[in-house]
């Protein structure tokens, strides 16, 4: 008997993650309500030891320019730890297709996991 895969969330990585596999993904509400804010928890392994300097966050509309905003982490991780991160941003107040990206940024600006996602308020 076929079982279909589990989807592993809302989205997909931006980038090859070697130091952090994200094992889940996941954006409330969803979908986003206009106005309000959404909670975004991407959790996942380390195969590294690595420290996390802080979260990239940017976000397009209507494929117009980027807005960025940090949120910073500092924290050491070892190789084999599991961890969330859990971040709360505003959804957007303006109608049209909203394209996320959450980074998690090493020392010196290293890339240890990003993932997209996309969504549209009306």
């Amino acid at each position: 008997m076929y079982l279909p895969k589990k989807c592993l969330a809302i989205g997909n990585t931006c980038v090859n993650n070697y130091y952090y596999q994200v094992k889940s993904f996941d954006v409330k509400p969803w979908p986003p309500d206009r106005g309000k804010n959404i909670t975004i928890d991407m959790g996942g392994v380390f195969h590294q030891s690595v420290t996390v300097a802080d979260i990239g966050i940017g976000q397009s509309i209507n494929n117009q320019s980027w807005k960025y905003s940090t949120v910073t982490v500092n924290q050491a991780f070892s190789n084999g730890e599991s961890h969330t991160f859990s971040t709360a941003i505003p959804a957007g107040s303006d109608p049209g297709s909203y394209y996320i990206q959450y980074s998690l940024k090493g020392l010196s600006d290293i890339f240890i996991a990003c993932w997209s996602f996309e969504y549209q308020l009306s």
